[in-house]
């Protein structure tokens, strides 16, 4: 197995994708972790629904992850691939006026860090 660039030792990958419909007020998501070597460890998927604005989306998956992560007892996450960018989640929230009808990937992960100490 090939390491995962980024996630030192001890460390988990966790991956986040969302889809997200305006129409409709739904969205899906999922979360897969992985380990420094790229060996998968855990994933869920989930439905939302009465989801207004791609800030509320994009937040709901956010805190949804990270307490996915406590619950399973990650003490140290580096948020990463999949197709979301967590820097961009909580920023996008108070922009709601510039949301597009469908949003699927968001890029540039850049080296944020989850640690959450004893859990």
């Amino acid at each position: 197995m090939v390491n995962e660039p980024g996630v030192p030792e001890g460390w988990v990958l966790c991956e986040i994708g969302m889809d997200w419909s305006k129409s409709d007020d739904i969205m899906g998501a999922a979360w897969i972790t992985k380990n420094s070597r790229g060996k998968v460890l855990e994933h869920s998927r989930r439905a939302f629904s009465g989801t207004k604005t791609v800030g509320e989306a994009k937040l709901q998956v956010l805190l949804w992850a990270i307490e996915s992560m406590k619950r399973l007892k990650k003490k140290k996450v580096r948020p990463g691939g999949g197709n979301c960018e967590t820097s961009s989640l909580a920023g996008s929230a108070v922009r709601g006026s510039r949301t597009p009808k469908r949003v699927t990937s968001f890029r540039n992960m850049g080296t944020e860090t989850w640690s959450f100490g004893d859990v």
